[in-house]
């Protein structure tokens, strides 16, 4: 095992020791070991079939172990199936496991962890509890309901979305919102980003940021996504992409794609629905209802316009009948007003007629009296001197001829005196 310089020094060779260590190694370490640690990255060579995962140990501030793993091809199988038949997930990056694990040491490959089995419950819990830690941190922080609390416009007309272009879920929302019955018309510009794996946290915070930037011109944003299993949303439950979600300044409804286990982006959103079917209904249904009430309110107006109108109507026919009666009396009262005021006038025409007669019976009277004929047959006569009356004696003078009228006949007298 050695060899002795002059200076007699051991010297020995890497093989040597490195079959010492697996000797050593493989008596301390006889047994096999239930541990918990993170896949850091799961190194799957689908050509073999075995699969060769980092694994570390982390808190808050630093990586506390690393140390690298080995599960053959034939136990990947089965452990891959047990796990995906538990969590409706496939073993990936960034999730913690609890793994029954023998330490193997070889002089070529170095020490590793050799990976009999996984415990799938074990995930489960650790993303129950970092869910919690979660909820519980945006809560002490007054910011779980933040974006609850923006005002959501019924009218949702400009929509950012996180997804993925080639999503089922995505081409499903699309579908719904181009082909709607009604023609309603939505804008919509689609931010591509990963939805799963640890990666996608900060894939779908670096998408919010670029439309913070156009926050004006939207109106809500969305995050949909197909379906998928619990652990494949594990990303949704992280802390700082819930904070994200929480205290964005637009509205956004999420549309993940599962039915259970609600996530923590889920929760903080300001409108979670289970598909992005279900999404693009709601937002539908927004315009929907908008043109119901628009429909409503016209056909209420059209209701009160015709009852205005016919209550005028009946109100001018009313008014027409009664101006109608009203003029038929009034000509009616005019014209026994003009009839009594023509038998007046008739009445008085003959009064005054009668009167105009028996004025001038008396004053034919008066002129048959003083009709000279008359005078004279009351024994007066006329004198007259060259056809001029004689009324004052002091007129004629001696030897004047005066002639004399009686009533038959006439003399001519000579003035003496």
């Amino acid at each position: 095992m050695n060899q002795a310089f002059d200076d007699g020094r051991k010297i020995f060779s890497l093989s040597k020791l490195t079959e010492s260590l697996q000797t050593v190694i493989s008596k301390a370490y006889s047994s096999r070991y239930w541990i918990t640690a993170e896949i850091a990255k799961l190194n799957l060579y689908p050509k073999s079939g075995h699969c060769y995962p980092d694994l570390v140990e982390k808190n808050d501030k630093e990586t506390l172990a690393q140390m690298r793993a080995i599960i053959w091809a034939n136990d990947f199988i089965r452990i891959s199936q047990k796990f995906k038949n538990v969590t409706n997930e496939e073993l990936n990056d960034g999730i913690k496991i609890l793994f029954q694990a023998s330490v193997t040491y070889s002089p070529k490959h170095g020490l590793s962890l050799q990976i009999w089995d996984i415990e799938p419950t074990y995930t489960m819990g650790q993303m129950a509890k970092q869910k919690l830690e979660t909820i519980k941190k945006l809560k002490n922080e007054n910011l779980y309901f933040r974006n609850k609390e923006l005002a959501l416009p019924q009218l949702l007309k400009k929509l950012a979305i996180i997804s993925v272009d080639t999503s089922k879920g995505y081409q499903d929302f699309k579908a719904i919102i181009d082909n709607n019955e009604k023609g309603f018309k939505i804008i919509y510009h689609l931010y591509p980003s990963l939805l799963q794996g640890d990666q996608a946290v900060d894939n779908i915070i670096k998408k919010l940021e670029e439309i913070e930037l156009n926050k004006d011109f939207y109106d809500a944003v969305l995050i949909i996504r197909g379906g998928g299993g619990d652990i494949g949303l594990s990303c949704y439950d992280n802390y700082k992409l819930a904070k994200k979600v929480a205290t964005f300044p637009l509205p956004i409804i999420s549309g993940i794609g599962h039915s259970t286990n609600e996530t923590v982006v889920e929760m903080v959103s300001h409108l979670n629905k289970i598909t992005p079917t279900d999404v693009a209904y709601t937002i539908l249904n927004g315009f929907e209802t908008a043109k119901q009430k628009i429909d409503k309110s016209r056909d209420k107006l059209l209701k009160t316009i015709k009852i205005s109108l016919d209550s005028e109507k009946y109100y001018l026919e009313n008014l027409s009948t009664k101006l109608i009666v009203s003029s038929k009396n009034h000509i009616k009262m005019q014209k026994q007003k003009l009839f009594i005021n023509l038998e007046k006038t008739e009445l008085l025409f003959r009064q005054n007629i009668k009167f105009q007669k028996q004025n001038l019976e008396n004053l034919s009277e008066k002129v048959q009296l003083l009709d000279p004929k008359n005078v004279l047959k009351r024994g007066y006569s006329i004198s007259t001197i060259n056809g001029k009356t004689i009324s004052d004696s002091k007129s004629l003078k001696d030897g004047d001829i005066v002639e004399t009228q009686l009533l038959k006949g006439k003399f001519i007298s000579i003035v003496k005196k």
